[in-house]
């Protein structure tokens, strides 16, 4: 067996953000960090859990307007959370099961765990449609159907109401292509 991925980068996004991430692999599966800043401010950070089958476990992001957090209930029926604000909690409840993605604003790392596990079953060249969780950057839900696009080995991109979001993965699993890209390992 490979040695686990431990690794940490940065670089910049397509929209001019920031984006500093960590990834961890374990033996219940992987766990991604990340932050998002422009102009020196911070937007937003991320925690996603990914299941050892390559399945979100676990969603908490945090950004000005509260705190989000989403997972799967144990039968992986149901997708619930709430959303945390100065203003009092939102529950929140979606339909969910292995064919659903989840989508996050401004935060490809939560497409690159999906790419990951969806190359087994989406061709280089191919398109698929799944139905979504998209979380926006004001912390608000919704279901979608989206298209992801596998554009070859290493580039994908997801699409639907109207914007798209594009990703490149190495053989890792980590991002690929970011400007100003550096990466470094998490162990000392």
């Amino acid at each position: 067996m490979a040695d686990p991925v431990r690794r940490g980068g940065r670089g910049r996004l397509p929209d001019g953000a920031q984006l500093t991430w960590s990834l961890a692999e374990g033996g219940r599966g992987r766990r991604w960090r990340a932050s998002r800043v422009r102009d020196g401010r911070l937007e937003g950070t991320l925690l996603l859990e990914i299941d050892g089958a390559g399945r979100p476990a676990r969603l908490e992001l945090g950004a000005a307007d509260g705190l989000l957090t989403l997972h799967p209930d144990h039968d992986e029926r149901e997708l619930h959370g709430n959303v945390v604000t100065p203003g009092g909690v939102r529950h929140l409840r979606f339909d969910w099961s292995p064919a659903h993605e989840l989508v996050v604003d401004g935060f490809p790392v939560v497409l690159l765990a999906a790419a990951r596990r969806l190359a087994a079953i989406i061709p280089a060249g191919e398109t698929a449609e799944r139905v979504a969780i998209v979380v926006d950057r004001g912390l608000r839900c919704h279901a979608v159907t989206i298209r992801i696009v596998r554009l070859d080995d290493r580039r994908w991109r997801a699409e639907g109401e109207g914007s798209a979001v594009g990703v490149a993965i190495d053989a890792d699993g980590a991002p690929a292509g970011l400007d100003d890209a550096e990466e470094w390992p998490l162990e000392a």
